[in-house]
């Protein structure tokens, strides 16, 4: 009987703490005792509300790149990619464009094809920010396919066919910053100017980017001071 009324007491007790807990947190809930909200709510704003394109429109320095993109087809381009697909764009100013032999009037009479390659070129897949940017390089895969050229089977290529031993050659950039400078294939294209959008992002050159035209060994070949080192891989070729 003793042992029975220790446990009636101990269930009494129980109960009495939980009945207590729950008024501890009903009284932590009201709201009499919170501070009055100050000032009005701040709506939420995007750092970039801009597209690619609506900054690029919108650059006086940038107005021969634009003409080029306008006549281009990279918006069918991109949108083949997936609707939510970002894109970032290196784009040579109006000076640098002249001083490489383009101007508006010579776009206008260039083939699509041609004005596309030239494009694909400059723009790379994916938003790469200022943040990404160190002194050491960052390689990055243009847009620009070179059909006769190929790498070693190692990002899927274009198709899952049963043989398939290579990837497509793309041209890439390898993007660094130094002293505020932006550095494109080592070399300086002017003083940082980025600008991000809602679905990329842009940055401003002083400077063209040279596109690659010889493979490794044609540069060895025509530079004239590597004849031993050729003759050596030659020998071991045939070795």
């Amino acid at each position: 009987m003793l042992m029975k009324m220790q446990q009636i007491n101990t269930i009494y007790r129980l109960a009495f703490m939980g009945l207590l807990m729950t008024l501890l947190f009903a009284a932590c809930k009201k709201t009499e005792f919170m501070p009055a909200a100050e000032g009005e709510q701040v709506p939420y704003k995007p750092e970039a509300t801009e597209s690619v394109t609506e900054i690029l429109g919108k650059n006086p320095d940038a107005t021969i790149f634009y003409t080029a993109w306008k006549k281009s087809s990279m918006e069918e381009k991109i949108k083949e990619k997936g609707g939510n697909t970002t894109y970032t764009l290196l784009v040579p100013n109006n000076a640098a464009m002249i001083a490489s032999g383009l101007t508006e009037a010579k776009i206008a009479q260039m083939p699509r094809a041609d004005v596309d390659s030239l494009l694909l070129f400059y723009t790379v897949l994916g938003m790469i920010s200022r943040d990404e940017l160190r002194d050491n390089s960052l390689p990055v895969k243009s847009m620009l396919m070179n059909p006769g050229l190929r790498v070693p089977f190692y990002e899927g290529g274009v198709g899952s066919g049963l043989g398939q031993r290579y990837d497509p050659y793309y041209y890439k950039h390898y993007l660094a910053i130094r002293d505020e400078q932006l550095l494109i294939n080592g070399k300086k294209t002017g003083k940082m100017k980025y600008q991000s959008a809602r679905n990329g992002a842009l940055y401003f050159l002083e400077q063209t980017v040279t596109k690659p035209t010889k493979t490794v060994l044609e540069a060895l070949e025509q530079d004239g001071r590597f004849t031993m080192f050729l003759e050596l891989q030659r020998l071991s070729d045939d070795a």
